[in-house]
């Protein structure tokens, strides 16, 4: 009698499918490979296969793309100083009871008065030369405070309008505050400034003269590097910025501190940080990436940049 086994015997893969599943997996690697590579250059991308651009019969063969950078500056004609200050009493405890005032706010029979716990500064203020007008108190259970007895800390910001700034005077300004603020028992906590003009397309125009111009010469010396000719210019992207801007062009104030977290409170400044030692200008970045072919001409010959 004879037995057969209980299982089937292995069945055998075969060499046409088991070569093409290698070849597969092969080109993928390849194609991850040259992927991140492009990711990881300098602003610039080769394309050396042919390919078919989406929503159209054109085929564009092979191609260099390259990734220029243009930032224009000018004098600013604005700034917005903000400091915060923490004080050692509670929210409300110097007669504040709005959200946010101006530099003098009402008690309510008609006679203006001040922040008394802001009294000094706002006289220090005027001593440099800043209006009445020019000065904003902002107080608020929202902004960050930070000390150890959450229950007596409060913090009070100041915002301060300065026509035609310069670096000079805004760090007079912000050195009056800091003085007055710890003699009168109070700690600066952050200072910041916004700086802007009044039509940012001009510089905007600027800046993307200036990314072009880069962008061109990055794709030339691409193609130097590669051994290639650079032929005619297929295609250019600009890339919305990255922050809000107003309808000429300017780039909106946004904060850069990221500390709110872990404060009591939860709005700080809403202008970038203070550098003192940086100009007062308003700035316009622009970014420009421009595709070109490959020209089939030998490199002896040359090609057309």
């Amino acid at each position: 009698m004879r037995t057969a086994p209980l299982t089937s015997p292995m069945k055998r893969l075969p060499v046409r499918q088991l070569m093409l599943g290698i070849v597969v997996v092969g080109l993928a690697m390849v194609g991850l490979a040259l992927l991140a590579e492009a990711m990881a250059s300098d602003g610039g991308t080769v394309y050396l296969a042919k390919f078919t651009s989406s929503g159209s019969s054109q085929t564009i063969g092979p191609s260099l793309e390259a990734t220029g950078y243009g930032r224009a500056s000018a004098p600013a004609e604005r700034a917005t100083v903000q400091v915060l200050l923490i004080r050692d009493i509670p929210y409300g405890g110097d007669g504040q009871s709005g959200s946010s005032s101006s530099s003098s706010s009402s008690d309510g029979s008609g006679r203006r008065g001040r922040s008394a716990s802001l009294s000094a500064i706002i006289s220090a203020l005027e001593s440099e030369g800043v209006s009445e007008d020019a000065i904003t108190i902002v107080t608020s259970p929202s902004l960050i405070s930070v000390c150890n007895n959450y229950s007596r800390c409060s913090s009070a910001r100041l915002d301060v309008t300065v026509e035609q700034p310069t670096i000079e005077r805004l760090n007079a300004i912000v050195d009056s505050i800091g003085r007055t603020a710890i003699s009168s028992g109070m700690v600066v906590h952050d200072v910041g400034v916004g700086y802007s003009v009044s039509d940012c397309r001009a510089l905007t125009r600027q800046a993307r003269e200036l990314a072009t111009a880069d962008a061109k010469a990055r794709a030339q010396e691409q193609a130097e590097v590669l051994g290639v000719n650079l032929g005619k210019l297929l295609a250019s992207s600009e890339p919305g910025p990255e922050r809000p801007r107003d309808a000429t062009g300017c780039e909106m104030f946004t904060s850069t501190f990221g500390d709110s977290w872990w404060t009591a409170g939860s709005v700080g400044l809403t202008v970038p940080a203070f550098d003192p030692s940086a100009p007062a200008e308003a700035t316009v970045e622009v970014q420009v990436s421009l595709l070109y072919s490959i020209a089939e001409t030998n490199p002896e010959e040359g090609g057309a940049a």
